[in-house]
Formats: C-alpha cells, structure tokens, sequence
C-alpha cells in the first residue's frame, strides 16, 4: 500500500512538472536508435536519432504536448494573483444588543428542574 503511494506521487510530481514529455522522447530516440542499429553502428544510430533532422511520431507527439504545457502555464516574471474574496459582498456581523448573564446557582433551583420526579428505586430479583 505504502510502495503504490509513493509511485503515485513521484508520477503525480514527474507530470507537475511535465517530465512526461521527457520521458515520451528519451522512449522515441531509443526507438529510433534501436531500428537504426541495423543498417549503421551504435554511435551513428545514436547521433542520427537525437540530431533532431529525423523526427519520428513519437518526436511530433512529445513536442506538441510539451508546447501545449508551456502554453498553460503563466508567463516568467508575471505575477499570479488568486482572489479569494469579493469586496462586494462582505459579512457585516453585529454584537447583540442585551446579554443575559444565568446565575448557574439559581438555574438549578428553579421549578422546572425541581418538579422533576426521581426515578423508582431498583429492585433486584430474589
């Protein structure tokens, strides 16, 4: 239980911060490294794959949705201002007019706790 919480959140804080898109193309250019191997070495696979002349789905796709996060977001250096509260509509409460103050001594000798009945005595089977 422990384990899958902790994945989730290293997933939740990887996608914050938009590793996703990394991720997708470091998968592309070992794709492309992989298919290139057969027809060149392993360096010029690998230099032929990250060149970026070549890009694959995979590139496109990784490249479309890191410009769409980096549209979302705001702008460096502008302020982002969250309003909570309206100005318009404030709370305006008033303190009561009179307080009453309950002696605790008197409230216990009124007649309402006074005419209460006590309870029949228990008895106990023989």
């Amino acid at each position: 239980m422990m384990r899958a919480l902790r994945l989730s959140l290293i997933a939740s804080l990887l996608c914050a911060t938009g590793a996703q898109w990394v991720l997708l193309q470091t998968v592309a250019w070992a794709k492309m490294s992989v298919d290139a191997m057969g027809s060149k070495g392993v360096v010029a696979a690998v230099v032929a794959a990250t060149d970026g002349r070549h890009p694959c789905a995979l590139c496109h796709a990784a490249r479309r949705g890191a410009a769409e996060t980096q549209k979302r977001l705001p702008a460096r250096g502008s302020s982002l201002r969250l309003d909570f509260a309206s100005t318009a509509s404030a709370v305006v409460s008033r303190a009561p007019v009179a307080l009453w103050i309950v002696d605790p001594i008197r409230a216990a000798k009124t007649d309402a706790v006074s005419s209460v009945e006590p309870p029949p005595p228990c008895r106990l089977p023989a």
